[in-house]
């Protein structure tokens, strides 16, 4: 019993050593080295009105934000970087003197290239498009993406690692609300093409993109009537695959989110009525299984 107890009473000391070190240094010592920043920044002008922050970073320590800021007369889209540790001093107005720039989404790619996205107000609604270069630390002029003629809405947009991206938004085609897209690609826009049905509204339209360009898209679809529904397609080597309806076909769903990893994975999730109550509802893509549904 003595020969059993003795050599583990050095290590018991040890340990107990070990432990009195741990408690004196404190948590953030043990854990981890980092912690937030003491103090918060602000991004927009003080005095004015800002809403509606998004971010995107490309996992090298760049960042890029975007908002909407009231300049007393129009509400101007503006973005700042953030790199080497800091914010840019300014921030850049990209959307157009004397227009109304709302919903803004931005994407930024590996070597801090970004793209930016917004709902331009007029007699109707248009979706603009601007880009930032990262070798002149400028942004371009803005493009009109969507089609000028009839309003637009819900602007999103995702952009790979060659520096190909794509926007989706909806459109009125003059009898519904569809989804469109259009793809960013060898520094052109493609045309626009309508991924949704063409007699069905459809809403509130999201995109995730994957290291290896396939991107994934998902959105709302209303018949007119009461009940909602969630659909999704796929973009890959340049062409849409079939829409397929991810929700049960006689559940009220809303809310589509989504996202895809390197694998290439998809996981969108929703809310979706069941009786009384919504629940989160979500299902899978890969390319082994399919699709399989989790509720």
């Amino acid at each position: 019993m003595h020969r059993l107890i003795q050599p583990v009473l050095p290590l018991i000391g040890r340990f107990f050593s070990l432990t009195l070190l741990a408690l004196a240094l404190g948590p953030a010592t043990c854990i981890a080295s980092w912690s937030w920043a003491i103090t918060s920044s602000n991004l927009s002008l003080s005095g004015y009105d800002a809403r509606i922050p998004r971010i995107s970073g490309n996992g090298s320590g760049v960042a890029a934000a975007i908002w909407s800021r009231s300049n007393g007369t129009n509400w101007i889209v503006q973005t700042r970087f953030f790199n080497n540790n800091a914010w840019q001093l300014t921030s850049s107005d990209i959307s157009q003197t004397g227009k109304d720039g709302s919903l803004p989404q931005i994407a930024i790619d590996s070597n801090g290239n970004a793209k930016a996205v917004w709902l331009e107000a007029g007699t109707t609604n248009v979706i603009k498009s601007a880009d930032f270069n990262q070798a002149t630390g400028l942004w371009k002029t803005p493009l009109t993406i969507s089609d000028s003629s009839q309003s637009a809405n819900y602007p999103q947009v995702a952009f790979d690692q060659a520096g190909n991206a794509l926007a989706v938004f909806t459109q009125y085609n003059g009898t519904a609300w569809v989804v469109q897209s259009r793809a960013f690609k060898s520094g052109v826009w493609l045309p626009p093409k309508t991924i949704s049905s063409a007699s069905l509204n459809a809403y509130d339209p999201q995109v995730a993109m994957a290291a290896n360009g396939t991107y994934s898209v998902v959105w709302m679809s209303n018949d007119g009537g009461l009940t909602n529904t969630i659909q999704a397609v796929q973009f890959r080597n340049s062409l849409f695959g079939k829409i397929t309806q991810l929700s049960t076909p006689s559940a009220n769903a809303k809310l589509p989110k989504i996202t895809i990893d390197d694998v290439p994975q998809t996981t969108a999730i929703w809310m979706e009525a069941s009786g009384q109550i919504f629940q989160i509802a979500s299902r899978q893509l890969t390319i082994a299984h399919g699709a399989t549904s989790i509720m």
